[in-house]
C-alpha cells in the first residue's frame, strides 16, 4: 500500500477552524453495513446505534505543548516536535531544519525570541526522528505544575490545515495538561 492511495480533495473551506458548540451537534456519518446507505447523523445520536455488547472507547489523552522553536549555530529556522522522552534530557523529536546532523546545536527560543534551553543532535533514529540531548531537564518544565511554563517557549501541534493557533483559541476551550494549575496555556 502506497501512502499516495489516501490522497484526497478535500476543499480548505470544508476544513473546520474551531470545533463545533455544542461539541455533540459534530457531524457524524453512518454507514449501514446491510445496504450501503450513508446517513447525516449528529454526534448525539451516537447512542442510537450503540447495542449490547458494543464497546465505546473515549480518549481522554492530553496534548502537550510539544512543537518547540529555535536556531541553529549559523542563525537558521528550526522547528522541534518532541515525540518521546528517552531519559531526563534526551528525547525523540521531529526535527525541521537543514543540516541537523549529530553534534549540531539548537538554541530552542521562548515567545519572545529569547534563548530559553539549548539542544544538541546525538542521532538519528532508523524512521528519520532525532535524538536531542537537552542541556537541562525538559521534566521540570513538562510535567507536574511546571508543565504551563513550558508554554512560554512552545506550540501546540496542530495539523496544517488548521490555520488558527491554538493561542488563539478561548482559554476554556483549551485542555489544561494534567498538573497544570495555570491558566496561561
Amino acid at each position: 500500500m502506497r501512502t499516495d492511495e489516501f490522497d484526497y480533495d478535500l476543499p480548505p473551506e470544508l476544513i473546520a477552524q474551531t470545533p463545533i458548540e455544542p461539541r455533540d451537534a459534530a457531524r457524524l456519518l453512518v454507514i449501514h453495513r446491510q445496504t450501503g446507505v450513508l446517513e447525516h447523523r449528529v454526534f448525539a445520536d451516537l447512542t442510537d446505534y450503540l447495542r449490547p455488547p458494543d464497546l465505546l472507547v473515549c480518549n481522554d489523552s492530553r496534548v502537550i505543548p510539544a512543537r518547540l522553536r529555535g536556531r541553529k549555530a549559523s542563525g537558521g529556522r528550526v522547528e522541534v516536535l518532541l515525540l518521546t522522552p528517552r531519559d531526563a534530557r534526551t528525547w525523540e523529536a521531529l526535527v525541521r531544519g537543514k543540516g541537523l546532523r549529530p553534534g549540531a546545536r539548537i538554541v530552542i527560543e521562548d515567545a519572545a525570541g529569547a534563548p530559553a534551553v539549548a539542544a544538541t543532535v546525538v542521532a538519528e533514529t532508523a524512521d528519520g526522528a532525532r535524538l536531542l540531548a537537552f542541556d537541562r531537564e525538559l521534566a521540570p518544565l513538562l510535567w507536574a505544575k511546571c508543565l504551563c511554563r513550558l508554554t512560554s517557549m512552545s506550540r501546540w501541534p496542530t495539523p496544517n490545515a488548521i490555520r488558527r493557533s491554538m493561542r488563539a483559541w478561548p482559554a476554556q476551550r483549551r485542555r489544561r495538561p494534567l498538573g497544570c494549575t495555570s491558566r496561561r496555556s
